[in-house]
């Protein structure tokens, strides 16, 4: 057992002198793989394999590699610099600025991707691009109404309860929003799996969709526990909006990959996209429901201590 774990460990855990190479090889090779040229051949299959293995090892070397990164990030000359700044000095050492800022970038790149989708959906007449952009544009509009309401939030500073209850009623604002929100995008899943509509989409479409979806994915995992302790009600909402987009991406970019590369298997296609859009569309149903019950109860509890105070 022990040589076996041993094994292991050399094999998905190689020295950064052989897995740096490799990244900038995988990605090479997979762009030659996911062409039409390759498709089917054994550059494709190796690009695969090869692709799957450096993922693997990048995962299991990111402990190791974060504490380095780290270490030589805070001695870098320029960050240095950036600490020594006030504004720098808060994104750097203060989570709950970062939180707020991460409610800003969040806002910019769903309508960067909602445009981005729209564009795609107008030049490949895609019925299914057109209604992901709607979705993530109201994604957009859900953000811009967290922004605005960050911004009434120093209203409230010296006042704990005040502050607590006017954040879960943003909270719960945003949990009706994304409600019928995704409450209509599953209706819109539910017509395309029924109808096993499928679309040919060129190359740098799933690319670009798949770039979006990693880093959204990951950005949307780190947050969830970055964020966690500040126990905010409103970054509680965003990291809820950046979660669901993360899901739905993911489903699109899934149905993308079953068309360019496997539009002949109409069986495989519906029940792929099946289980993905179950699984997301009554995810994204049941946070949002969630969110609306659990900012009621605290509101109500709130409410309840202040009469109790009142009297």
């Amino acid at each position: 057992m022990n040589r076996l774990k041993g094994l292991l460990k050399r094999v998905f855990n190689p020295s950064l002198r052989i897995l740096l190479p490799l990244i900038p090889i995988s990605v090479v090779l997979l762009i030659f793989g996911l062409s039409e040229e390759f498709t089917g051949s054994p550059v494709a299959y190796i690009s695969y394999l090869l692709s799957a293995y450096t993922l693997t090892a990048v995962i299991c070397a990111l402990p190791k590699m974060a504490g380095r990164v780290k270490s030589r990030f805070w001695s870098l000359s320029v960050i240095k610099k950036i600490n020594a700044g006030k504004i720098g000095h808060l994104f750097l050492n203060n989570i709950a600025f970062r939180g707020t800022v991460s409610i800003y970038q969040g806002l910019v790149l769903n309508t960067v991707y909602a445009v981005f989708r729209g564009i795609a959906a107008c030049l490949f007449s895609s019925v299914w691009f057109g209604a992901i952009s709607v979705y993530y544009l109201f994604l957009a509009v859900i953000r811009l109404f967290l922004v605005l309401y960050v911004r009434h939030l120093k209203k409230y500073r010296g006042d704990a309860e005040k502050l607590m209850l006017f954040e879960f009623k943003g909270y719960r604002i945003c949990g009706f929003l994304m409600l019928h929100l995704n409450s209509a995008m599953a209706g819109m899943t539910v017509l395309m799996i029924r109808d096993n509509l499928h679309y040919k989409y060129p190359g740098y479409v799933i690319y670009l969709s798949a770039l979006y979806t990693f880093y959204s994915a990951i950005t949307a995992s780190v947050n969830i526990f970055r964020f966690r302790k500040l126990k905010s009600p409103v970054l509680s909402a965003s990291k809820a909006i950046s979660f669901t987009s993360a899901a739905m991406s993911v489903m699109a970019l899934q149905t993308a990959m079953i068309s360019r590369f496997g539009e002949n298997d109409a069986v495989f296609r519906q029940t792929a996209n099946t289980a993905t859009g179950t699984v997301v569309c009554a995810g994204s149903v049941i946070i949002a429901i969630y969110m609306i019950f659990r900012s009621t109860y605290n509101i109500k509890k709130i409410k309840r201590k202040k009469l109790t105070y009142d009297k």
